[in-house]
């Protein structure tokens, strides 16, 4: 949407809060996780591949998992 999330997020002064990520989210959660990053909450708006979401769910976990130890 032209970058229209971006621009409210940043309008809203919450632009600091946010760590976005504009490429595809199967190449992106393979790298936060090599990198030890972990998370609190994650959106991921990604294709509806099974596949994808596999990937996705996967590393998301993983990630969710790191922030309880």
């Amino acid at each position: 949407m032209n970058g229209v999330g971006l621009k409210n997020l940043r309008d809203a002064g919450c632009e600091d809060l946010v760590d976005f990520r504009g490429d595809y989210s199967h190449k992106i959660l393979p790298e936060l996780h090599c990198s030890r990053v972990t998370l609190d909450f994650a959106y991921v708006d990604s294709t509806k591949l099974f596949d994808v979401v596999l990937v996705d769910v996967y590393y998301i976990i993983r990630m969710l998992w790191f922030a309880e130890f």
